[in-house]
């Protein structure tokens, strides 16, 4: 109030315009020193709603599997139990409910950590938001990861699903048969009670060992008048679906679309003649046509600078404007190109354990695009190719840089590792080709 002399709205516009440069379009109505805390309980309850759905799919599915009608995905050589040899335990939906147990656990810090503000706040909130915020995120996505290769891999053994329907069909179908012979003149409330006189004598024999009997035991009953040809006419499984089918095909058709036609750039600073990553591209791209649209930018092309790091008032004014102080490849090209992309493939070679200067230089440059142009919906893809090792150093550093610091939406499997010296030894690795059909047949499918 002082700075602006009591100006009130001059105190708007400022807090506007740094919530703005941070990537928020509106601002709290009241705020003190911080936002309130409640928010992270909302951003913590979001995360738990997804904890609770995926631990509910992964119980059911271990219940199921118990039961041999459906399997999670088990690997040629995979050990289903350390102490037993036989057992294919169901690894991946135990982790599922275990880390979802604990995301659902974590999710109470928040608002435990709101109710007990002091008047406007106390510091006991920032050790504890430090760590429950970030595990949160952390243990979510881990959570999602795991159903989503369940889910990719999940096997049904429909045979066992129908002997077990069978089985147990004619306890499904008592209140159809109920009902038919209702119409035949029988007494509704006779005909329940011999029904569940007749399903305790005929399970209580399955409890034996021996076959089910109920629907002899309602043949042989007057009181139902139909015969055991006309019982077996209503044992079709399909008659007792409900609405399954048109409630499957309503939450389908509600679900978002797959992007049709999705925009990929493809980024790279290396010697066509000579580099393998786009040795490897090349080889893949036919692999994309009439899926994907893409566009790859050189970035020898031109002379790329490196930030230096401008004030950051410059860095905002070129930033609002699409441009960076520095100018070049970076704005004529990659600027235009990241803008309209879904998604980018950073061809990289392993040049001792880092990224090519001129890739780094990139990523640098694209925070003054970064401060009016959200990432958050690019998906970041990778093709590294080292000379012997060090492969996961350069990912971990794409991963740091666009994901973590950028925003950059990080897909499962987002990158290929390969190992090549020689150019054009990448194209000739063993298996190269299946590796390539598979990593492009994943990009832009979540």
């Amino acid at each position: 109030m002082d700075l602006f002399e009591g100006d009130g709205a001059k105190i708007d516009e400022m807090n506007r315009r740094i919530a703005a440069a941070f990537g928020f379009e509106r601002c709290f109505s009241v705020c003190g020193q911080t936002y309130p805390r409640k928010t992270d309980s909302r951003i913590l309850n979001v995360l738990s709603s997804i904890a609770q759905s995926a631990y509910r799919m992964a119980n059911d599915l271990r219940l199921l599997q118990h039961d041999r009608q459906v399997e999670e995905p088990f690997e040629k050589s995979q050990i289903g139990s350390s102490a037993m040899a036989y057992k294919r335990n169901p690894m991946r939906s135990e982790r599922i409910c275990s880390l979802s147990r604990y995301l659902m656990a974590d999710a109470a810090n928040a608002p435990m950590t709101a109710s007990v503000q002091w008047l406007e706040r106390t510091l006991d909130d920032s050790a504890n938001r430090r760590i429950s915020l970030p595990e949160g995120f952390l243990c979510a996505d881990a959570v999602l990861r795991l159903c989503q290769n369940v889910t990719n891999g999940l096997h049904v053994n429909e045979k066992i699903v129908d002997r077990a329907i069978r089985e147990y069909l004619p306890f499904l179908a008592t209140e159809n048969i109920m009902m038919e012979a209702v119409k035949r003149g029988g007494d509704r409330q006779e005909l329940h009670e011999k029904i569940r006189q007749h399903s305790m004598a005929a399970t209580a024999r399955m409890k034996e060992g021996e076959p089910c009997d109920l629907l002899d035991r309602l043949a042989a009953d007057p009181a139902f008048s139909m015969t055991r040809a006309e019982l077996d006419a209503v044992m079709e499984p399909s008659l007792y679906i409900g609405r399954c089918k048109e409630q499957v095909e309503r939450l389908l058709a509600d679900t978002p679309p797959v992007r049709q036609h999705p925009n990929l750039m493809v980024l790279h600073a290396s010697n066509r003649k000579t580099s393998n990553t786009i040795a490897l591209w090349e080889r893949m791209a036919p692999r994309l046509q009439g899926r994907v649209d893409a566009q790859v930018v050189s970035l020898r092309n031109g002379t790329v600078a490196d930030c230096n790091g401008c004030e950051f008032r410059t860095c905002l004014h070129f930033g609002e404007e699409g441009r960076c102080f520095y100018g070049g490849v970076i704005v004529d090209e990659v600027y235009p190109a990241i803008g309209h992309a879904d998604g980018v493939l950073w061809l990289c070679p392993n040049y001792n354990d880092a990224l090519a200067a001129n890739l780094t230089a990139c990523i640098n440059r694209l925070t003054a695009l970064f401060r009016t142009t959200p990432f958050y919906d690019k998906d970041l893809y990778a093709i590294i190719v080292s000379g012997y090792s060090g492969g996961d150093i350069v990912a971990q550093q794409l991963i740091s840089a666009l994901c973590m610091n950028k925003a950059f939406r990080l897909p499962p499997r987002f990158c290929m590792l390969e190992t090549a010296n020689d150019a054009g030894a990448a194209v000739k690795l063993p298996g190269i080709d299946e590796r390539l059909a598979a990593f492009a047949d994943k990009m832009f499918s979540t």
